[in-house]
């Protein structure tokens, strides 16, 4: 841990929003971990609640523009988010090398982006699973996807 006398971890969520419990527990970790002497690195969403809830004066954050997995069957909802997807992913992997990333967490399931781009670039992950009753094509498919790219649950 000599080497980590500060380490970095890159929080990573595809959705940003005050309504949800899940974003405000995710920004509240990121505090509380500050606190311990680790250094977040925050990437969201580029929207309005992004801005309001991680301030650029207050974090180290990322406002990015990304789509969120989605659990449809409707093909155009999916072809948005493939079409952004490996841009996010490349974005991610340069963040984590250039800000020095030692661990990265992401706030669920669906963002999975952020567990292959750790994995990508050697880098040890968490996932903080929220996502519960996943109809089953998506079910298999995604904790398929987790159980390949984390290291922790």
């Amino acid at each position: 841990m000599n080497q980590l006398q500060h380490p970095k971890v890159l929080f990573f969520t595809t959705i940003m929003s005050w309504e949800g419990g899940a974003c405000r527990a995710f920004r509240e970790a990121v505090k509380r971990v500050a606190t311990q002497g680790i250094e977040p690195v925050v990437v969201v969403p580029e929207c309005p609640d992004s801005h309001e809830m991680f301030p650029k004066n207050d974090f180290d954050v990322v406002y990015m523009k990304m789509q969120r997995p989605r659990r449809t069957w409707k093909p155009w909802i999916h072809s948005r988010y493939l079409t952004l997807f490996p841009s996010t992913f490349l974005h991610l992997r340069r963040l984590i090398r250039e800000k020095g990333i030692h661990l990265v967490h992401f706030n669920e399931l669906m963002d999975f982006v952020g567990g292959m781009a750790a994995r990508s670039c050697g880098v040890p992950c968490v996932c903080h699973v929220r996502a519960h009753r996943l109809p089953n094509p998506y079910r298999w498919l995604l904790l398929s996807m987790l159980k390949a790219t984390v290291d922790a649950i």
